[in-house]
């Protein structure tokens, strides 16, 4: 009964404990990396590397 009064005791002065675990599940793949910048580098020609920025935005603007 002591073991009970004190538990009790504890829950009284510091609250409910959660003492579920929290179930964790994997998910299959990476994220998809549709934002990423592609980088194309001629080393030979530095002035034909270029970068492509896509972006899922149908509406965003292409250019300046």
């Amino acid at each position: 009964m002591l073991g009970a009064a004190m538990l009790g005791a504890h829950q009284a002065i510091y609250g409910h404990q959660d003492d579920e675990p929290v179930i964790v599940a994997e998910a299959p793949g990476g994220p998809p990396d549709d934002d990423l910048p592609e980088v194309v580098l001629d080393p030979e020609h530095p002035e034909r590397s270029r970068a492509i920025f896509r972006t899922s935005d149908p509406g965003a603007r292409s250019g300046p």
